[in-house]
Protein backbone atom coordinates (compact mmCIF):
# COMPACT_ATOMS: atom_id res chain seq x y z
CA UNK A 1 0.00 0.00 0.00
CA UNK A 2 1.72 3.39 -1.39
CA UNK A 3 0.32 6.16 1.59
CA UNK A 4 0.29 9.73 0.78
CA UNK A 5 0.38 12.01 4.02
CA UNK A 6 -1.31 15.31 4.30
CA UNK A 7 -4.20 14.70 1.75
CA UNK A 8 -6.46 17.32 1.99
CA UNK A 9 -8.46 16.18 -1.37
CA UNK A 10 -9.10 12.21 -2.86
CA UNK A 11 -11.55 12.05 -5.41
CA UNK A 12 -11.79 8.54 -6.74
CA UNK A 13 -12.74 7.78 -10.21
CA UNK A 14 -15.76 5.75 -9.48
CA UNK A 15 -17.49 4.03 -6.87
CA UNK A 16 -15.79 0.95 -6.71
CA UNK A 17 -12.77 3.09 -5.53
CA UNK A 18 -14.63 5.03 -2.70
CA UNK A 19 -13.38 2.30 -0.39
CA UNK A 20 -10.93 2.23 2.95
CA UNK A 21 -8.54 1.11 0.60
CA UNK A 22 -8.65 4.86 -1.08
CA UNK A 23 -9.10 7.09 2.55
CA UNK A 24 -8.28 5.96 5.69
CA UNK A 25 -9.73 8.26 8.97
CA UNK A 26 -6.78 10.49 9.07
CA UNK A 27 -7.88 11.53 5.60
CA UNK A 28 -4.44 10.00 4.16
CA UNK A 29 -5.10 8.68 0.63
CA UNK A 30 -4.01 5.47 0.15
CA UNK A 31 -3.62 3.36 -2.87
CA UNK A 32 -4.29 0.14 -1.86
CA UNK A 33 -5.52 -3.34 -3.66
CA UNK A 34 -8.94 -1.55 -5.63
CA UNK A 35 -6.81 1.94 -6.46
CA UNK A 36 -6.11 3.24 -9.74
CA UNK A 37 -4.50 3.56 -11.84
CA UNK A 38 -4.52 -0.14 -13.53
CA UNK A 39 -5.45 0.71 -17.16
CA UNK A 40 -8.80 0.05 -16.83
CA UNK A 41 -9.75 4.03 -16.92
CA UNK A 42 -6.89 4.94 -19.81
CA UNK A 43 -2.95 5.73 -19.36
CA UNK A 44 -1.76 8.05 -17.01
CA UNK A 45 1.38 10.33 -16.38
CA UNK A 46 3.02 10.17 -12.93
CA UNK A 47 4.82 13.23 -10.96
CA UNK A 48 6.49 12.36 -7.76
CA UNK A 49 6.97 15.62 -5.54
CA UNK A 50 9.89 15.04 -2.20
CA UNK A 51 10.00 18.18 0.04
CA UNK A 52 13.24 17.55 2.67
CA UNK A 53 13.40 19.09 5.92
CA UNK A 54 14.79 22.15 4.60
CA UNK A 55 11.38 22.48 2.96
CA UNK A 56 13.47 22.27 -0.52
CA UNK A 57 11.03 20.77 -3.37
CA UNK A 58 12.36 18.60 -5.97
CA UNK A 59 10.09 16.21 -8.43
CA UNK A 60 10.57 13.59 -10.88
CA UNK A 61 8.10 12.73 -13.42
CA UNK A 62 7.36 10.02 -15.72
CA UNK A 63 5.53 9.85 -19.07
CA UNK A 64 3.23 6.55 -18.10
CA UNK A 65 2.36 4.86 -14.86
CA UNK A 66 -0.09 2.14 -13.67
CA UNK A 67 -0.51 -0.51 -11.28
CA UNK A 68 -1.64 -4.22 -12.33
CA UNK A 69 -4.56 -5.69 -10.29
CA UNK A 70 -4.11 -8.42 -7.55
CA UNK A 71 -3.58 -11.33 -9.57
CA UNK A 72 -0.45 -9.59 -11.38
CA UNK A 73 0.74 -8.88 -8.05
CA UNK A 74 0.13 -5.41 -8.39
CA UNK A 75 2.91 -5.13 -10.66
CA UNK A 76 4.67 -1.52 -11.89
CA UNK A 77 4.36 -0.15 -15.43
CA UNK A 78 6.59 2.89 -15.60
CA UNK A 79 7.19 4.66 -18.90
CA UNK A 80 10.06 6.86 -18.97
CA UNK A 81 11.71 9.42 -16.96
CA UNK A 82 10.52 12.76 -18.43
CA UNK A 83 12.84 14.83 -15.95
CA UNK A 84 12.44 16.16 -12.19
CA UNK A 85 15.09 17.90 -10.31
CA UNK A 86 14.91 14.87 -8.15
CA UNK A 87 16.50 12.35 -10.56
CA UNK A 88 15.06 8.86 -11.45
CA UNK A 89 14.99 6.38 -9.32
CA UNK A 90 12.45 4.82 -9.71
CA UNK A 91 13.09 2.89 -12.86
CA UNK A 92 14.78 0.27 -11.47
CA UNK A 93 11.59 -0.78 -10.05
CA UNK A 94 10.08 -0.98 -13.50
CA UNK A 95 8.18 -4.01 -14.24
CA UNK A 96 8.31 -5.42 -10.27
CA UNK A 97 5.65 -7.12 -8.42
CA UNK A 98 4.93 -4.92 -5.18
CA UNK A 99 6.44 -6.32 -1.97
CA UNK A 100 5.03 -6.65 1.84
CA UNK A 101 6.39 -7.95 4.68
CA UNK A 102 3.94 -11.01 4.55
CA UNK A 103 4.26 -11.28 0.06
CA UNK A 104 7.65 -11.40 -0.63
CA UNK A 105 7.93 -10.76 -4.32
CA UNK A 106 10.96 -8.39 -4.85
CA UNK A 107 13.91 -10.22 -6.87
CA UNK A 108 16.54 -10.44 -4.00
CA UNK A 109 17.31 -12.80 -1.86
CA UNK A 110 17.13 -10.91 0.63
CA UNK A 111 13.60 -10.03 1.86
CA UNK A 112 13.53 -6.39 0.86
CA UNK A 113 10.11 -5.44 2.93
CA UNK A 114 11.67 -6.64 6.33
CA UNK A 115 15.46 -4.97 5.98
CA UNK A 116 13.96 -1.35 4.19
CA UNK A 117 10.74 -1.43 6.50
CA UNK A 118 8.52 -0.63 4.18
CA UNK A 119 6.00 -2.47 1.43
CA UNK A 120 7.73 -1.27 -2.57
CA UNK A 121 8.16 -2.55 -5.86
CA UNK A 122 11.39 -4.00 -4.52
CA UNK A 123 13.98 -5.16 -7.35
CA UNK A 124 17.03 -5.99 -5.75
CA UNK A 125 16.63 -4.33 -3.40
CA UNK A 126 15.93 -0.42 -4.09
CA UNK A 127 17.13 3.03 -5.66
CA UNK A 128 14.08 4.85 -3.86
CA UNK A 129 11.55 3.48 -1.04
CA UNK A 130 8.61 5.82 -0.65
CA UNK A 131 6.85 3.44 2.02
CA UNK A 132 10.08 3.68 4.44
CA UNK A 133 10.28 4.80 8.06
CA UNK A 134 9.95 8.89 8.08
CA UNK A 135 13.26 9.26 9.93
CA UNK A 136 13.27 13.30 9.90
CA UNK A 137 15.96 13.72 7.09
CA UNK A 138 19.82 12.49 7.68
CA UNK A 139 20.03 9.11 9.35
CA UNK A 140 22.96 6.97 9.67
CA UNK A 141 20.84 3.77 9.17
CA UNK A 142 21.24 2.40 5.46
CA UNK A 143 18.18 2.87 2.99
CA UNK A 144 15.16 1.58 5.37
CA UNK A 145 13.98 5.60 5.17
CA UNK A 146 11.49 7.46 3.14
CA UNK A 147 14.34 7.32 0.12
CA UNK A 148 15.06 8.23 -2.99
CA UNK A 149 19.17 7.70 -4.48
CA UNK A 150 19.04 10.26 -7.13
CA UNK A 151 17.75 12.81 -4.81
CA UNK A 152 18.89 13.27 -1.03
CA UNK A 153 20.19 9.24 -1.51
CA UNK A 154 20.24 6.65 1.21
CA UNK A 155 20.62 8.27 4.43
CA UNK A 156 18.19 11.07 4.11
CA UNK A 157 14.67 10.36 4.69
CA UNK A 158 12.16 13.13 3.19
CA UNK A 159 9.76 15.18 5.38
CA UNK A 160 6.98 14.63 2.52
CA UNK A 161 6.39 13.02 -0.83
CA UNK A 162 3.56 12.13 -2.74
CA UNK A 163 3.04 10.33 -5.92
CA UNK A 164 0.17 12.07 -8.18
CA UNK A 165 -0.93 10.32 -11.26
CA UNK A 166 -3.32 12.15 -14.03
CA UNK A 167 -4.67 10.78 -17.14
CA UNK A 168 -2.84 11.02 -20.63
Amino acid sequence: MIRMKTCSHCDPPGPEFDTPAWKNSSNECLLGSHAPPSGRYGTYELRIDFTDFDNINTFAKYNLFKVLGESDKYKLILGDFVGGTAGDSLTYHKDMNFSTKDQDNDQSTTDCSHVYKGAWWYNDCHFSNLNGVYLRGEHASFADGVNWKTGKGYNYSYKYTAMKFRPT
